[in-house]
């Protein structure tokens, strides 16, 4: 049973997601496998937030952070 669904909101998400240095994306897939599965819950502060009732950003961090 899935606990969310993760998707790119929108063109202005999507270029945020491809300018993240490459460690950052690819740990994206992973993070989004964690939300979906378990849920945000499982991801640890710091690692999304919500910004409104069902949506939350993430925050896939790589070796120079967030």
């Amino acid at each position: 049973m899935a606990w969310c669904a993760v998707e790119v909101l929108n063109d202005v998400a999507e270029a945020g997601l491809v300018s993240l240095p490459k460690d950052s994306q690819a740990r994206f897939p992973g993070i989004s496998e964690l939300a979906e599965s378990f849920g945000l819950s499982a991801l640890g502060c710091g690692t999304s937030r919500f910004l409104k009732e069902k949506l939350c950003e993430m925050h896939p961090a790589g070796r120079e952070g967030n």
